[in-house]
């Protein structure tokens, strides 16, 4: 006889009336009919049943879905069977007699007759889902699931769920041959974007970023912890820190922890005693390494019981070779399970001698910790700090330090030098300074005079990391401690002397000095990339830098690598090193980047320049009285800022803050002195007061050339030259020495580059080098130098470069003069243009632009136009041109022509596409993106707005358009996923003026504003959405649009 069939375990399981759909596992099961076996394994409350029932539910009807809840029972090969031929039976409404039979050795002719029934009836896929299969464990019940999985019709789909690992003979096989598909716990853990969702439609919860953040990590996605930690949340009872939750004394975890108690402690079928006893006592180390274990827990088959966990589907992974770890809360309910039934006291310091005796700091660390056993935490910490910060373990030393009490650190003033250091490698450099003079302060109140010498070096090296003359203050102090140092700290001593001596211009000396630190054998590549900037020997200074490790180097080398690159215009190199400082810095280190960023900017041209003053001047505010500001970066800011009055603000405002600034300075100052004289010369230079300015630069070339610096000589020589050119005065001896200087210590790009030492517009020394070639001065140096920018056949030029702006709207600028309309005789002229800038950097056949220009006239009249408008062009482009002499911006060859002389020019459309490119190809998301951002600020509006009627002109507003609106949604999206809403919807909002028919913009300006509270908004961002979509296209916006207002309205 069978046993009575239990109807309950083939009823599809019941789900909230509404519960959230994971989308991104929705994409995964739309796979499960396009396989016969699916096996879906993954621990207790990952949502496994519920979310495959819904799925299931929503997209096939009732009759092609066979559901069977596996009870403990159906381990028994008859049964189960039994169960499997009544499950598709009852809905035929027959019983099926003839599938019944207790016999054993009748099962596969049972099989068989359930195999031909099943081929014969089904019509549609058909799925048949065996949830709980964890319960089964018999050989004879799989080997007789593997038959019929091998000869399963081709519209049935077997789905098995189970939290255990699943095994079948042939699993090898089926996987081979594309027969079998799974799903594990990582396509149920739940990402942010996922938890975000599900709280906020499960829960109609919306949290803020940072308890966002404190659930994600407490829960590490777990369903049915995020479920019942929401359901906290909502009713009021959940802290506010949810990090807190776990030692919450209100008990709030007990549900749960119940809940896991039956399912996994008290559950008999999975574990004996043995097993409990391992996962609690365990729960008291961070994390489970083998040998650990196996010595802690004093067993041999450590790793046999932790796959058997894994097994059985416990909630834990594995994070490195031989190493586990519990999930966090999991781990959290262990250990409270834990507490109840052993002396913690006695487990924390076994596994502290076990770790000791390994040496592995780490673990000593975390139970010294638990322990409160600060005297011997405080003696590691001494002995450990310098190695741990060496290897980068933060974690460790921040942990240690913040467990300890402030009594412990005025008992150990060197614990502020430890702290110290942690916030000095995390760019903490404010907080490092305050904590190394708390060392400095009770150190002398205990005279103790170890910890103060530590202290006054650690203080000394702060300054100087950043160029500080402060740093010259601790090296007055630490001479009277000389006798005292030790043979490591009296190098250190040396070394920061050596930067003082730099930092003053005293570079004689420091040389000296350098050759007595090589001596003592101290690591001398820092000094000799400052020693070689200073000289001027630029890649050489570049070479010393990149030998050093990229972990060795401090914020000056980093800086400096930047500025020398900036010194030589290599625009698109500075970028990328520059946004890889900005995205690992912070705080006060942050601003040194911030200031090399605009000085990019004004070598990129004014429309990303024309705010700086304001932020130059914010700068500089935000570094009083901070440790950077008497340093050589507050000073470089100056220059910066004078370096912008000259070019885009007012040279007159320029040449006051710098007279100010120049009566501030003090004896030592002497280099800075001759920086500040020559920014003054650039200023007067701009204001056309030449004479002024050539009594600075003369002074300039006088002092830099006393000290030896060649880069500086050639730069006050090259504005010298400039200006004496710009008087019709003579300058052959300076041009010459300019040009020996240059040629010696390849200073080319102070000629043929956009960079921040020579003219912004490097156009304007042309017609100089031209001159020189003429009567032969370093005629090879300077024909070299031409050909490198497609200027070597060409004899005269006016001396400025030609800026096209088409981005919103069109613009030509004569340098920084623009072209007025009424010097537009010919519109034809002004197209011309235009079909020279849609190809620009090519060459066109003259035919071409016939056909473009006069389709409809013949060759001999469409001629005569051509040379009237392309004449009419030049007079335009060089009005100052004679006849006579060959035209310089338009190259024309062999009925050829175009504008390919890039140096000569700076396009708008051109730069965009250049930086899109860059941002396509980068495999950094937060390089990309600047890329994008620049791409984004440079395009004003679409391709020239105002031209309509010329198709070829259309067709490439469109194409720019195009490129715009994939890098914008990309930025949008970018700072949506930061939390930057508020960023997210200004882009939002520009994207919308070029193009409102874009369903992105306004499904993210939806999410933002909800993210930031803004309801009322969300609404009127809805409807203007469904409005404009209606009456300018005449459809629905993307389904996305209403399924995101729908699930919040609910």
């Amino acid at each position: 006889m069978f046993k009575t069939v239990l109807k309950t375990k083939f009823e599809l399981p019941l789900t909230r009336k509404i519960f959230w759909k994971n989308r991104k596992l929705y994409k995964e099961f739309s796979l499960l009919d396009k396989y016969p076996l699916t096996v879906i394994q993954a621990p207790l409350g990952y949502g496994k049943t519920k979310n495959l029932a819904l799925y299931l539910k929503d997209n096939f009807p009732g009759n092609s879905l066979y559901w069977y809840r596996l009870h403990k029972e159906d381990n028994n090969i008859i049964d189960l069977w039994h169960g499997l031929v009544y499950l598709f039976y009852k809905y035929q409404g027959k019983t099926g007699e003839l599938f019944y039979n207790n016999d054993k050795n009748k099962l596969e002719l049972i099989i068989n007759n359930l195999l031909n029934y099943l081929d014969d009836k089904l019509t549609a896929d058909t799925f048949l889902v065996l949830d709980n299969y964890q319960l089964i464990n018999k050989q004879e019940i799989i080997s007789s699931l593997a038959y019929f999985i091998d000869l399963i019709p081709n519209r049935l789909h077997l789905v098995l769920i189970s939290r255990n690992m699943i095994s079948f003979p042939q699993i090898s096989s089926w996987q081979i041959n594309k027969e079998v598909f799974f799903l594990d716990k990582s396509n149920f853990l739940l990402d942010r974007e996922q938890l975000e969702d599900f709280l906020l439609i499960q829960h109609h919860l919306q949290l803020s970023a940072k308890r966002l953040e404190q659930l994600l990590s407490c829960t590490e996605g777990w369903l049915v912890a995020v479920d019942y930690i929401a359901d906290l949340i909502k009713t009021g009872n959940a802290p506010v820190d949810l990090a807190g939750l776990v030692n919450d004394d209100n008990n709030l975890m007990d549900s749960f922890y119940n809940y896991l108690d039956y399912e996994i402690l008290n559950n008999s079928r999975i574990l004996n005693n043995v097993l409990k006893k391992y996962l609690l006592e365990s729960s008291i180390l961070k994390e489970l390494k083998l040998d650990i274990c196996q010595e802690f827990m004093e067993v041999t088959d450590c790793e046999e019981l932790i796959k058997y966990f894994l097994e059985i589907g416990l909630p834990f992974k594995k994070i490195g070779r031989g190493v586990y770890q519990y999930n966090s809360l999991f781990h959290d309910y262990l250990n409270n399970r834990a507490r109840e039934k052993y002396n913690f006291e006695t487990l924390h310091q076994k596994a502290f001698k076990i770790y000791k005796n390994k040496g592995i700091a780490e673990g000593e660390v975390y139970h010294l910790i638990e322990l409160n056993a600060q005297e011997p935490l405080v003696n590691l910490i001494k002995i450990e700090a310098a190695e741990w910060l060496k290897n980068e373990r933060f974690d460790l030393l921040e942990s240690s330090l913040e467990h300890l009490p402030r009594n412990c650190y005025i008992q150990n003033p060197e614990l502020y030098i430890c702290q110290g250091d942690l916030f000095f490698w995390q760019n903490k450099l404010e907080q490092a300074l305050k904590v190394y003079q708390q060392a400095e302060i009770i150190s002398y109140q205990k005279g103790d005079s170890c910890v103060l010498i530590k202290a006054l070096l650690k203080l000394m090296n702060l300054y100087f990391s950043v160029h500080s003359i402060q740093g010259l203050y601790y090296l007055d102090k630490l001479k009277g401690y000389k006798n005292d140092l030790s043979a490591e700290q009296y190098q250190d001593y040396i070394s920061n002397k050596i930067t003082a001596m730099f930092i003053t211009g005293d570079v004689k000396g420091a040389s000296s000095l350098l050759a007595g630190l090589s001596d003592m054998g101290g690591d001398i590549d820092r000094f000799k990339a400052m020693t070689s900037f200073i000289e001027g020997n630029l890649q050489e200074a570049v070479d010393f830098i990149l030998s050093i490790d990229s972990s060795e180097r401090d914020y000056f080398l980093e800086s400096l690598h930047i500025v020398i690159h900036l010194f030589r215009g290599e625009k698109y190199h500075v970028r990328e090193l520059l946004w890889k400082g900005m995205e690992s810095t912070t705080g006060i280190i942050s601003l040194i980047f911030e200031r090399l960023e605009l000085t990019l900017f004004e070598i990129m041209g004014s429309y990303k320049a024309r705010n700086n003053r304001v932020k130059y001047r914010q700068l500089l505010k935000d570094t009083r009285g901070s440790i950077l500001d008497t340093s050589w970066y507050n000073r470089e800011t100056v220059m910066s800022l004078l370096n912008w009055e000259a070019y885009f603000g007012d040279p007159e405002r320029g040449l006051k803050f710098a007279e100010e600034r120049m009566a501030r300075l003090k004896e030592e100052d002497y280099f800075y002195k001759i920086q500040l004289k020559h920014m003054m010369g650039i200023n007067h230079f701009a204001q056309a007061e030449y004479t002024l300015a050539r009594k600075c630069f003369n002074e300039a070339v006088e002092a830099v050339a006393s000290l030896g610096n060649q880069l500086n000589t050639a730069v006050s020589l090259y504005w010298l030259v400039l200006t004496r050119y710009q008087e019709g005065l003579n300058f052959e001896s300076d041009i010459k020495h300019l040009l020996e200087l240059a040629k010696t210590n390849s200073y080319d790009f102070l000629f043929i580059t956009t960079n921040i030492l020579s003219s912004l517009d490097p156009n304007n020394f042309i017609p100089i080098l031209l001159e020189c070639r003429a009567k032969g001065i370093e005629r090879d140096y300077i024909n070299s130098l031409l050909a490198r920018v497609d200027f070597l056949e060409i004899e005269q030029h006016p001396g400025y470069t030609l800026r096209f702006k088409t981005l919103g709207g069109f613009k030509l600028y004569r340098g920084n003069k623009v072209v007025k309309d009424e010097e537009w005789k010919r519109s034809k002229s002004q197209e011309l243009l235009y079909l020279f800038l849609i190809n620009y950097g090519e060459s066109l056949p003259r035919e071409r632009l016939y056909n473009y220009l006069w389709p409809d006239k013949i060759d001999k009249t469409a001629k005569q136009n051509f040379y009237v408008a392309f004449s009419s062009l030049n007079k335009i482009l060089e009005p100052d041109r004679k006849t006579s002499q060959q035209a310089c911006f338009i190259e024309s060859n062999d009925s050829h022509y175009g504008l390919t002389r890039r140096f000569a020019c700076s396009y708008d459309a051109d730069q965009f596409e250049e930086l899109i490119s860059r941002g396509r190809k980068s495999d950094n998301e937060y390089i990309k993106i600047k890329y994008y951002q620049e791409a984004v600020d440079i395009y004003q509006g679409n391709f020239l707005p105002d031209v309509i009627g010329l198709p070829w002109v259309e067709e490439e507003r469109e194409r720019l358009k195009k490129n715009y609106l994939r890098a914008a949604v990309a930025i949008m999206e970018y700072y949506y996923y930061k939390n930057k809403y508020q960023v997210c919807i200004e882009t939002a909002d520009k994207i919308q003026t070029v193009d409102n028919c874009i369903d992105e913009l306004y499904l993210y300006k939806m999410k933002s504003y909800h993210q930031l509270g803004k309801h009322g908004m969300v609404i009127k961002t809805y409807y203007e959405c469904n409005e404009i979509f209606k009456d300018e296209l005449g459809i629905a916006p993307d389904p996305a649009v209403e399924d995101f207002y729908k699930r919040i309205s609910l």
